[in-house]
């Protein structure tokens, strides 16, 4: 906020230091209907007293429009340079304009990267823990839990560890979690009224990780980074990654009506290759981004950074998204990233949902409670809140 107010101020003073400093010789010429006029110069002053003063009213405008605009976008501060400087012909208006459009940049710059401004609704603090070797970063997370009056539920709460000798996947199998993997599990807290709903971040987590992958990528790579319902992280057809689904933990009871929520997320880094052979998967077999043909990566693609930034990412959309997350299972925003994000969308698919039924069909996308869609040969529409996909001889990818 403070630096909005300053390029406003900013842009209020150079606009009349530009005015009232011009020589008072200095000719104001229009150009009318391909003629060219010259003012006399008795009239100068007069002009440019008027030009002026409305000048710095445009300014006072812009100024109380950034004030009250804090979710300005780039394309509005476009549509408003060219509105002034298609009004108010003057090149003194120029760094008025410019320091606008940089007012509302700087404005973008400031929500993306300050993620715990003041709000009544969102954590203010994020607490690290991190450990050389754990069992498991959820099995700490809910250690910290039987001491639940000592922790906030106004903040965010995130245990990570180089490895882990118990990590868990989805259904409890088995998590490879050896040195080169960015893992983390993160504690939030959310009103008792929406436990029901906090799966939700779960996606939210799933677009930040996609999202945070593509930006550790250089110019020259295709951002290939897709999601494979329900957890996996998929990168050139093999499996970078995955989401513990977040969990209300309820049975650790509730403080001043919120209850403690657990999500949790890996992704391989530079894991050794022997290891993740050991892995039997009939597709999408594991592996680590730096061993991911085509892709050019920046230098500081480390695991404490990709860690850090998938952190910083996920509580910045949690937050911008979070009145929405109170009243719907996923935001459409990040329903439609979901989507576009998805593997075999379209394509003809094998599954078993959570009762031990298989069937056959089209993968149609994920719904607004991020359940798969399996439209089936006769048009009718199946949506699995749990299951796997199937492939060979009924086998499933199983989990790393």
């Amino acid at each position: 906020m403070r630096l909005r107010l300053l390029a406003s101020v900013l842009s209020l003073a150079s606009c009349v230091a530009q005015t009232f400093l011009a020589p008072r010789e200095k000719a104001l010429s229009s150009v009318v209907a391909g003629d060219h006029y010259l003012l006399p110069d008795s009239n100068t002053t007069t002009i440019f007293a008027i030009i002026g003063i409305v000048t710095a009213t445009v300014c006072l405008i812009i100024f109380g429009c950034c004030i009250a605009s804090y979710c300005c976008e780039l394309l509005e501060c476009i549509c408003l340079y060219e509105l002034i400087t298609t009004c108010l012909p003057g090149e003194f208006l120029e760094l008025a304009c410019i320091a606008c459009c940089v007012n509302c940049l700087v404005s973008q710059r400031t929500r993306e990267t300050s993620p715990m401004e003041a709000s009544a609704s969102w954590p203010r603090k994020v607490h690290r823990d991190h450990y050389e070797e754990v069992t498991s970063t959820q099995t700490i997370v809910k250690d910290m839990l039987r001491d639940l009056g000592s922790l906030s539920v106004d903040d965010v709460y995130c245990v990570s560890a180089d490895t882990q000798t118990e990590g868990k996947g989805r259904g409890n199998r088995r998590w490879i979690s050896s040195r080169g993997c960015a893992m983390q599990s993160i504690l939030i807290f959310v009103e008792e009224s929406q436990a029901e709903r906090c799966w939700g971040l779960s996606e939210v987590m799933a677009v930040s990780v996609v999202e945070v992958i593509d930006g550790f990528m250089g110019r020259g790579s295709c951002r290939n980074t897709q999601l494979k319902w329900p957890n996996d992280i998929i990168m050139n057809g093999m499996k970078v990654g995955g989401i513990l689904r977040a969990e209300a933990i309820t049975d650790a009871g509730s403080k001043e009506g919120k209850v403690p929520v657990v999500v949790g997320v890996g992704v391989n880094v530079d894991v050794e290759q022997e290891i993740l052979e050991q892995l039997k998967r009939v597709r999408w077999p594991a592996t680590s981004l730096r061993s991911c043909e085509g892709c050019d990566w920046r230098a500081d693609l480390t695991v404490p950074n990709l860690r850090e930034a998938i952190l910083e990412k996920f509580v910045i959309n949690a937050r911008l998204w979070w009145e929405e997350l109170e009243s719907c299972y996923i935001p459409p925003v990040v329903l439609q990233k979901l989507t576009g994000r998805q593997v075999m969308v379209g394509e003809k698919i094998r599954v078993r949902d959570g009762d031990g039924r298989i069937m056959s069909g089209v993968h149609s996308g994920v719904d607004e409670h991020g359940y798969l869609i399996v439209t089936l040969a006769e048009g009718k529409r199946e949506v699995l809140a749990r299951g796997e996909f199937l492939y060979g001889d009924d086998q499933p990818t199983g989990d790393t």
